[in-house]
């Protein structure tokens, strides 16, 4: 039997790149399921161990995330409230005594892309693979909260790392979004244990661009687009450096230059970001320059990568970078950081800066907006020979070996 172990999507409050590779490889399994092929669907609940989803109740999650409908207040929960806070104590003591509540079967094949740092997932596997024979395989995203702590609290670098060390124990097979992400990952793993897992790459989806505009666009968009901008699509967050274009866009005004575009910022308003965030609201110099975008829809983000002069990505680190492969797939050119894993989803096809070196960004800008053919040049090259990677393959692609042993339920 396959499982498809859901960690994320039945309690998320928002879609972020975790649960929407979750989702993604859930309704692709979910498409298999219905033409009767051996795949099931688990999660680990706190208070009852592992326990199966059932159909129609999958099919509703889908659903709702599928039209932007984010249960906030309908997380799922196996257990009414008064009860739950017993239940989950009674359940951690049964976990760590090795008595886990499963349906596993010896030979079941176990698949897990989301990320659950806060529950005993991880150590309920390790208990359930001393008495049953499953084989489980999970997708890493990254390791930045261990190698790059500095861009994350202290609490959360300590869960993520706790939580890596136990998937080294119980993972028969890691999935890893990038190269990048791989040798990370292995030359972890060769420093604090003695195990060696199997790993491969898998290549994640960007669907954005075969998405409709569904909504006539409002003046304030239509406003927003009649004239040169560029793009930044992210969390406004340190890791993000956001704060590098502030600085780039303040050294150029000092300069002079003065055929600027607008920039818009395109995300949330994170956390340890709270002077930048300050600035940028109130500092007149680049009041007409730098824009925040909050909670844009699909449909407006998609039109807005389409109006741009391009976009930008001077992250520090990451260890796929999902907007890069987004302003591709939309025909983009993109100047980005030269490092993690974005010289791999980026290659020959967009321009790269050291994000640790502000006069390096200034100087390559300034080349881009003052030669707008060049631009052209690779826009072209891009619509020529890039191909974006599609979740229905990413989703085949993790589950291409399992389904041969996964034979349809012909009953």
């Amino acid at each position: 039997m396959l499982w498809v172990n859901i960690s994320n999507i039945l309690k998320v409050d928002k879609f972020s790149g975790i649960a929407r590779t979750e989702y993604e490889l859930c309704s692709y399994a979910y498409q298999l399921y219905q033409q009767k092929y051996e795949i099931r669907f688990c999660t680990f609940d706190d208070c009852l161990g592992f326990i199966e989803i059932e159909s129609q109740q999958l099919s509703e999650v889908l659903h709702n995330l599928k039209h932007d409908c984010v249960m906030k207040k309908k997380k799922i929960k196996f257990l009414p409230k008064l009860k739950r806070s017993t239940a989950k104590r009674w359940n951690t003591f049964k976990v760590h005594l090795g008595m886990v509540c499963n349906e596993f079967c010896d030979g079941d094949i176990i698949i897990s892309v989301g990320q659950n740092l806060t529950s005993s997932e991880m150590i309920a596997f390790e208990k359930i693979k001393r008495k049953v024979d499953i084989h489980l395989r999970l997708l890493c995203h990254d390791l930045i909260p261990i190698n790059y702590p500095e861009f994350f609290l202290s609490q959360n670098t300590r869960l993520f790392s706790k939580y890596i060390h136990q998937t080294f124990k119980v993972v028969d097979h890691f999935y890893c979004n990038s190269e990048f992400t791989k040798n990370e990952l292995a030359e972890y793993q060769a420093k604090v244990d003695n195990k060696k897992t199997p790993m491969s790459v898998v290549t994640l989806g960007c669907d954005l661009h075969i998405k409709q505009v569904m909504n006539e666009s409002s003046e304030q968009l239509k406003d927003m687009v009649n004239q040169p901008y560029v793009l930044f699509v992210s969390t406004i967050e340190t890791r993000k450096n956001h704060d590098l274009i502030y600085q780039m866009y303040l050294k150029l005004l000092e300069q002079g230059v003065e055929n600027l575009p607008r920039v818009y910022f395109v995300g949330r308003r994170g956390w340890k970001v709270e002077k930048l965030l300050h600035n940028l609201d109130h500092d007149s110099r680049i009041k007409d320059k730098i824009f925040i975008l909050d909670n844009v829809s699909d449909s407006d983000l998609i039109q807005l990568y389409q109006h741009c002069w391009f976009t930008l990505y001077p992250s520090f680190i990451e260890g796929y970078g999902l907007p890069v492969a987004e302003s591709l797939s939309l025909g983009k050119f993109c100047l980005s950081s030269n490092t993690g894993s974005l010289l791999e989803v980026g290659g020959s096809y967009i321009d790269y800066a050291d994000p640790h070196h502000l006069e390096q960004w200034i100087e390559r800008f300034k080349f881009l907006i003052n030669h707008p053919d060049y631009i052209t040049e690779k826009e072209r090259k891009i619509s020529n020979e890039y191909q974006p990677a599609s979740w229905e393959s990413c989703s085949k692609e993790i589950l291409s070996s399992e389904l041969l042993s996964c034979r349809k339920n012909e009953s």
